[in-house]
Parts: C-alpha cells; sequence; structure tokens
C-alpha cells in the first residue's frame, strides 16, 4: 500500500468516525434542564442551633428515539446542625408512554462525612393539564442498611403563574424508625421561566417526634419542557433540615 493510499484511507477513518459521533449526538435532543436554591428549616433547634438546610442543585434531560429520556441531577446540600456538606447525584431513565404518562427507573448516591449510599428506585408522572401527579418508589442497594421510601406529590395550577402543591413522603429507616413528611406550598412564576417556591409542613419521625418546617426557594428552568420531567430523589432532598 502506497503512502497516498494510506493517508486515504486514515482520511476516510477520520471522516467515518466523526460521521458517526455526529449521527450519536443529533440523536439525543435536548428537552429541559433548571437550577435551583432552596433554603428550609425546622421549628425546634437542638442545643440552641438551628436544623437548616441550604441546597444549590441543577438537572438536565436529554431524548433519544422519539419515547425515551435520560435526566442526571447533582445537588449540594449545607447542614448547618452537623456543619457538614453531603451530595447528590441521581441519573433516571425515562420512557414517556405518551403526553401525559412518563415512567422511569433511576440511580442515586448520597455523600456526607466521608459516608456514602446508594439506592434505586422506579417513578412515575401523570400531567392532567391543569397539573400533575408524581409517585416514587426507592430502596437502598447497601449490605448495612435497610430502608426504603415512597412519595407522591401533585401540583394543581389555580391560574396561569400560581400552583398549589402537596406532597408525602414515608422513609422506612429500619433500626432508627420511620419518618413521615407532610408538605404544602405554592409556585409562583415571578418572571419568564424563573419560579418562586414557599412550603410549609410536618416532620414526623417515630424516633425525634413531630416537628414543624418552612422551605423558601427559587428556580430557573429553561428548554423545552421548562426543565426536566421528574423531581427530585434521595433522603437529603427529602427531608427539611436534615
Amino acid at each position: 500500500m502506497t503512502i497516498s493510499e494510506t493517508k486515504m484511507k486514515t482520511a476516510l477513518s477520520l471522516i467515518l468516525g466523526l460521521s458517526t459521533i455526529a449521527g450519536a449526538a443529533q440523536a439525543f435532543e435536548f428537552k429541559g434542564a433548571e437550577l435551583g436554591l432552596e433554603y428550609s428549616r425546622l421549628q425546634d433547634k437542638i442545643n440552641g442551633e438551628s436544623v437548616a438546610k441550604t441546597t444549590l442543585d441543577g438537572s438536565v434531560e436529554f431524548g433519544f428515539l422519539s419515547n425515551f429520556a435520560v435526566q442526571f441531577d447533582a445537588a449540594r446540600h449545607d447542614f448547618s446542625a452537623i456543619s457538614e456538606t453531603g451530595t447528590t447525584f441521581t441519573l433516571h431513565g425515562i420512557y414517556d408512554v405518551n403526553d401525559q404518562l412518563a415512567l422511569g427507573a433511576y440511580w442515586n448516591r448520597l455523600d456526607v462525612a466521608g459516608t456514602d449510599a446508594q439506592y434505586f428506585g422506579l417513578e412515575g408522572k401523570y400531567d392532567f393539564g391543569v397539573g400533575y401527579t408524581e409517585v416514587y418508589f426507592e430502596k437502598d442497594n447497601e449490605s448495612g442498611l435497610d430502608s426504603t421510601s415512597v412519595g407522591i406529590m401533585g401540583a394543581w395550577g389555580v391560574s396561569e403563574k400560581l400552583d398549589l402543591t402537596a406532597a408525602f413522603d414515608y422513609l422506612d429507616l429500619s433500626d432508627d424508625g420511620d419518618r413521615k413528611i407532610y408538605t404544602f406550598g405554592t409556585r409562583y412564576d415571578l418572571i419568564e421561566n424563573t419560579t418562586l417556591t414557599a412550603e410549609l409542613g410536618i416532620d414526623d419521625s417515630s424516633g425525634l417526634g413531630r416537628d414543624q418546617f418552612f422551605a423558601l426557594g427559587i428556580e430557573y428552568n429553561f428548554g423545552s419542557n421548562r426543565g426536566t420531567t421528574f423531581g427530585k430523589r434521595g433522603g437529603f432532598n427529602a427531608i427539611p433540615g436534615s
């Protein structure tokens, strides 16, 4: 084979490789993303210290093969009571059954103070026009843990800018008892793509008793979906103040 033939073969291989990469990139469609900042705090204090949490998070979603999508979430949580920082990473696989119903499976990992845990879950979302309902089931994937979480939340649009929300999360933490979290809130579209959130709720723990909490947040959504399909998963996201 001559030098010119070798160069031509290399060039053709490069063109084919770039074509394959370009085709794969075109197969994925950007659907939406969001950035959020939230502060939550329990009413009761521990040793005079507020039990509060500040969360900065982001999500992005890409669709492929018309009915499938992947969503990735990442969050940083600052816990005031224990002076520690935790992280949550979640990867969702999504199947859009139709324009109203989406089903998903996900994996997430929580890290705090040098300790991590992994979880797997199933989820679903139904959009009924003026609002939506979302459910999930989650189980740990750790030999030293035996925890299960389930939850349901919904939103109802009362105007073009205002939604009312409600949620219930149940966490079975095995030896540490269970935890029931009741949340009621509002979402207000301040300006295009920017939403303010406010929540009040009750955190009922078999080990710590019952406490009230509030949460305030702001979200910036963009993309054709105005955000992502599913909400945030993981114990750090579900438990206020933590």
